[in-house]
């Protein structure tokens, strides 16, 4: 069973949205940016979308996916430590 994650934002189906988690870190980040896009200082959906992308650099199978992926790392590092809780 894929664990979720809940967000503490609503949709605009009038509900919290469910971030999918492991297996499915393409899926989570879709779901972390619609989030996002509603509220950009969501900690829940900065979480939920820094440990897909972790998930995928260490899924990555080459160079060139690592080199994409570090950036979005350190940069939702940066916005997580300057994101009040």
């Amino acid at each position: 069973m894929a664990a979720k994650l809940q967000l503490g934002c609503r949709t605009e189906f009038g509900n919290a949205a469910p971030i999918p988690a492991a297996p499915h870190p393409q899926r989570a980040l879709h779901t972390a940016d619609a989030a996002l896009a509603a509220d950009p200082d969501n900690v829940a959906a900065l979480q939920a979308k820094r440990q897909a992308v972790q998930r995928l650099f260490d899924q990555a199978i080459n160079n060139n996916e690592r080199g994409w992926l570090n950036p979005a790392r350190i940069e939702l590092d940066a916005r997580l430590e300057s994101t009040p809780e």
